[in-house]
C-alpha cells in the first residue's frame, strides 16, 4: 500500500460526464440569486441602444452587465480577468451561458451605458425598499479618497508646463516650415511648379502636436482650478481632472472623492456620487435629494461628521424633512478615546462663569497632544465670546481669512488675557502665550446643532454614524479591491463608481435573500411555525 493517495481518474482515461452547467451550481449559490435580481429589471432601455440591423447578433446587455457586476462582487475588475473567468470559472460560465466574451467588449460596455446604469441602480434601490432591506429610518453620509489612475510622480506645475509649451511652439513652427518646404519641393517635382503642395503630417510632428494639446489641456485645468480659489500648485498629467489631495496613509497624490448615502438597516447604498475639486460638504443636499427621488421619501434621520456641518448645509437642512445630526465643525464624537468619546462633556454646565469642579477636570476633552481641545470651551452667543473651564472669558480678538477646498472662510479668533496663575495653564496653553480658540463664526444654526448633538439623546443617535457610514467603504476597498480607479476623467470615474455601488448593493441583496430562504426553508424551525 503506497504512502500517497491514488488519483481518482487517470488524465488520459476516457470519461463520460453527463452533466450541465446548472448541475455544477448549487441551488442557493450566489450567482443564481444574483441572476434572479437582474431578471426582475426591465432591460428595454439598454436594448434600445443596439441597432440590430447589421453585423452578428449582439450579446444581450443583461449578460454583459451581469458579468461586470458579479465580477465586482468577487473582486474581479480587470476585463482580461473577466474574459479568463468566462472560460474557466464555473459560476461565470453559468452566468455567461457558455460564452467567452472578449475583454474589449467589457471595456467598451462599462463606459457606454452611463444613463442606463443609473436607471438600474435606482431599480435596485426601489427593490430593496420593497423587500425591507432599506427602511430610511436613519441614513449616514460620508466620503472617502480613492486614487486616480495617475501617478503621484507625474504631476507638473504651471511654470514647468508653460516652459515646455513655449519650447514646443518653437519646435512646431520650425517643423511646420520644414514640412511645408519639403511638400512644395515634392509637389513641384511630381506635378510642376504651379501644383498645390501635397499636405502630409510627419509622425514626429503629429506626436509633438499631440503632446502640446495634452499640456495645454492640463494647464487649462490647473488655471481653472486656481481661478476658483484652489491653492493647488500642480496638476496630474495623466488625469488633469483628478485633484492633488492628501492620501489616507499620508502624502499627496491624484485622488477622487466618492461620497455615499448609506441606509442604517443593512448598510445599503441609497445614493452615490464622485467629487473632483468640490469639498465633501457640497454633496450633502444632492445626496439627500437623490435618495428622496429614488425611494419616494426622505430619510427620517441623517448622520454626518463635522466636515458636512457648514453654514450652507445647516441653512438648507432647516427646511428639509429629515432630522439631521451633524457633528459641530471641528469636532468628532466617536473614535479617539481621549477627546472624542461618546460620554457627556463635563465642560457643559448651566453657568459657564462657574469653574468646572476639580474632580471633573481630568475628564475635560483633550486633543491628541494632551492639551484641552476646543470642546472644553463653551460659546456664548449673546456676548460673542467663549468661556474656559475655569470660568474665564475669551473675547473676540480678530477675524482671519483662510481657504478650504478653494473657498475663502472667515475664522474668528478668540483669546484669553488672564491665563497666568490658572491651574489648567499647563494643559491648556503651550506655555508661551495665552489660550486662543478658532471658530467659523457666530451661527445660531450651528449652536443649535451643537446643543442637539451633545444632548444625551443626540449622542445616542449619532453614535451609530461611524459603523453605518464608513463600513461600506471598508467592504468596497478590502473585499471588492477598489482602491484605485481604472478609468480617467470625472465622468468616466463617476460611471465606474456607479458600477461599484450597484455591485455592492446587489451583494447586500443576495446575502439577505439567501439568509431569508434558508430561514424559511422546509424543515426549519421558522418555517414550521
Amino acid at each position: 500500500m503506497g504512502r500517497w493517495a491514488k488519483a481518482a481518474v487517470d488524465r488520459d482515461q476516457l470519461v463520460l460526464i453527463a452533466t450541465t452547467l446548472s448541475d455544477r451550481i448549487p441551488d442557493d449559490h450566489s450567482v443564481r440569486l444574483f441572476w434572479e435580481l437582474l431578471d426582475s429589471y426591465d432591460w428595454r432601455l439598454w436594448e434600445s441602444r443596439y441597432c440590430g440591423c447589421h453585423g452578428q447578433p449582439p450579446i444581450h446587455p443583461r449578460l454583459v452587465a451581469g458579468l461586470l457586476l458579479y465580477g465586482l462582487t468577487q473582486g474581479i475588475r480587470s476585463s482580461r480577468r473577466l474574459e479568463w473567468a468566462c472560460a474557466h470559472a464555473v459560476d461565470f460560465m453559468w452566468l455567461a451561458e457558455g460564452r467567452v466574451i472578449d475583454h474589449s467588449t467589457f471595456c467598451g460596455f462599462r463606459t457606454t451605458f452611463r444613463d442606463e446604469l443609473k436607471d438600474l441602480f435606482r431599480h435596485i434601490g426601489r427593490l430593496a425598499l420593497v423587500m425591507g432591506v432599506v427602511r430610511l429610518n436613519s441614513v449616514g453620509i460620508d466620503g472617502t479618497r480613492i486614487a486616480a489612475n495617475s501617478s503621484r510622480h507625474r504631476t507638473r506645475s504651471a511654470e514647468s508646463i508653460e516652459a515646455e509649451v513655449a519650447k514646443l511652439d518653437e519646435r512646431l513652427d520650425a517643423m511646420l516650415a520644414e514640412a511645408e518646404t519639403v511638400d512644395r519641393a515634392e509637389s513641384a517635382n511630381l506635378f510642376g511648379e504651379d501644383a498645390t503642395p501635397v499636405t502630409s503630417v510627419p509622425q514626429e510632428l503629429a506626436s509633438a502636436q499631440k503632446r502640446q494639446a495634452k499640456l495645454k489641456k492640463a494647464l487649462a485645468q490647473l488655471k481653472k482650478r486656481q481661478a476658483n480659489g484652489s491653492n493647488q500648485k500642480k496638476v496630474a498629467m495623466a488625469d488633469p481632472q483628478a485633484p492633488i489631495l492628501p492620501n489616507k496613509g499620508g502624502g499627496f497624490a491624484p485622488n477622487f472623492t466618492p461620497v455615499n448615502a448609506i441606509d442604517a438597516e443593512h448598510r445599503f447604498i441609497v445614493a452615490e456620487d464622485v467629487l473632483s475639486d468640490e469639498g465633501e460638504a457640497t454633496a450633502l443636499m444632492p445626496l439627500l435629494d437623490e435618495t428622496e427621488s429614488i425611494h419616494g421619501q426622505a430619510p427620517e434621520k441623517t448622520l454626518a461628521d463635522s466636515g458636512f456641518c457648514t453654514p450652507d448645509n445647516l441653512k438648507a437642512l432647516a427646511d428639509h424633512p429629515t432630522d439631521a445630526y451633524l457633528a459641530p465643525s471641528g469636532e468628532r464624537l466617536e473614535g479617539n478615546r481621549q477627546t472624542r468619546s461618546s460620554k457627556p462633556n463635563v465642560a457643559h454646565r448651566e453657568d459657564p462663569r462657574v469653574p468646572v469642579s476639580s474632580e471633573h477636570r481630568d475628564a475635560l476633552p483633550r486633543a491628541k497632544s494632551g492639551r484641552l481641545s476646543k470642546e472644553a470651551f463653551l460659546y456664548d452667543g449673546e456676548s460673542d465670546c467663549y468661556w474656559c473651564p475655569m470660568g474665564k472669558s475669551l473675547p473676540l480678538l480678530r477675524i482671519d481669512t483662510e481657504y478650504r477646498d478653494g473657498r475663502p472662510l472667515k475664522r474668528r479668533i478668540y483669546g484669553c488675557d488672564s491665563c497666568a496663575g490658572c491651574p489648567l495653564r499647563d494643559v491648556c496653553t503651550n506655555g508661551k502665550q495665552n489660550r486662543r480658540v478658532r471658530s467659523n463664526g457666530k451661527n445660531p444654526l450651528r449652536e443649535a446643532m451643537a446643543r442637539k448633538v451633545h444632548s444625551e439623546t443626540g449622542r445616542a443617535i449619532y453614535r451609530q454614524r461611524q459603523s453605518v457610514a464608513e463600513s461600506p467603504f471598508g467592504v468596497i476597498k478590502q473585499v471588492m479591491g477598489v482602491r484605485q480607479f481604472l478609468l480617467r476623467g470625472l465622468q468616466k470615474v463617476r460611471t465606474e463608481w456607479r458600477w461599484v455601488c450597484t455591485a455592492y448593493d446587489l451583494r447586500i441583496l443576495v446575502t439577505w435573500l439567501r439568509r431569508q430562504r434558508r430561514r424559511f426553508a422546509p424543515g426549519t424551525i421558522a418555517a414550521s411555525r
